[in-house]
């Protein structure tokens, strides 16, 4: 269950005055920290919106930030393994942090980027 979050950066900048006519998500894990049964996970999402050709990119949006969940110790157990021997989470772990990050960033970030 994720317990809480915070957004330590952000960062957005319009590259021209080119309508933006699509969007490319990218979300990276950067660090996977576990202790007790309390999980934390450092993350970056940069999201970029794309001109008329996918190659030409007329802004983006760039947030670090964290996230903090509270499991059972079998499940934090899996995902330190997972995360240490691969650099990934258990899929079904996964799917809960990637749409908590999903929507923390498409949220706050659409604050940012509006004016």
């Amino acid at each position: 269950m994720i317990t809480g979050g915070k957004i330590a950066y952000v960062e957005a900048r319009k590259e021209n005055e080119d309508p933006a006519l699509g969007l490319n998500i990218n979300i990276g894990l950067d660090e996977v920290s576990c202790e007790g049964r309390n999980v934390e996970i450092k993350y970056t999402y940069v999201a970029s919106y794309l001109g008329d050709t996918e190659s030409k990119r007329v802004g983006y949006l760039k947030i670090n930030g964290s996230i903090t969940a509270e499991e059972d110790a079998k499940t934090v157990k899996e995902v330190s393994e997972k995360w240490k021997a691969e650099k990934i989470l258990p899929p079904k772990f996964a799917e809960l942090v990637l749409t908590t990050i999903n929507y923390t960033c498409g949220s706050n970030g659409t604050l940012v980027v509006r004016p």
